[in-house]
């Protein structure tokens, strides 16, 4: 099992944050989280490096073996709208059944637009956003484990 010294909350919140505009890898060798905006990938594929700012040049060389299928750089997981759904039912398995949110959290795990519906609780119920954080944290922080398991990755604090 390869050991990796970096901070597991750290690695929590960013695939928690991710955005569709990059992608996030654990570089192996130097124990950090790599950030690579797809414009990058981008011009590595079209071999035109005009339009990139000095911040995306410097993390071209990076890229590039990314692209390569280096193994040192291991993507971060994504979350999916599954991911969501799971910690939606599981808030609502969490509540009584009396609670009136409980149904509210099981409609808004069904069909498509999970992230917008629940920008719509975190919005509209007093409460819901602690409620949220909570339950998407632990999610996400066992998903990595697995993740990291599945990889014969153990991480271990700072």
């Amino acid at each position: 099992m390869r050991k990796i010294q970096i901070d597991l909350e750290l690695i929590v919140e960013i695939v928690q944050e991710q955005t569709p505009l990059s992608e996030h890898y654990l570089d192996v060798e130097k124990n950090r989280i790599i950030e690579i905006p797809y414009s990058v990938f981008e011009a590595i594929e079209e071999e035109y490096y005009d339009e990139l700012n000095t911040r995306e040049m410097e993390l071209v060389d990076v890229a590039k073996e990314i692209y390569d299928g280096s193994s040192r750089y291991i993507k971060l997981p994504r979350l999916s709208n599954a991911d969501y759904i799971n910690v939606l039912l599981d808030i609502s398995s969490n509540l009584d059944e009396s609670d009136s949110l409980r149904d509210v959290l099981i409609d808004a795990a069904s069909g498509n637009h999970v992230m917008k519906k629940v920008r719509y609780l975190i919005k509209n119920v007093p409460g819901f956003y602690d409620l949220w954080s909570k339950h998407l944290s632990r999610y996400v922080r066992e998903k990595i484990q697995a993740w990291a398991r599945s990889l014969d990755i153990e991480f271990f604090e700072l």
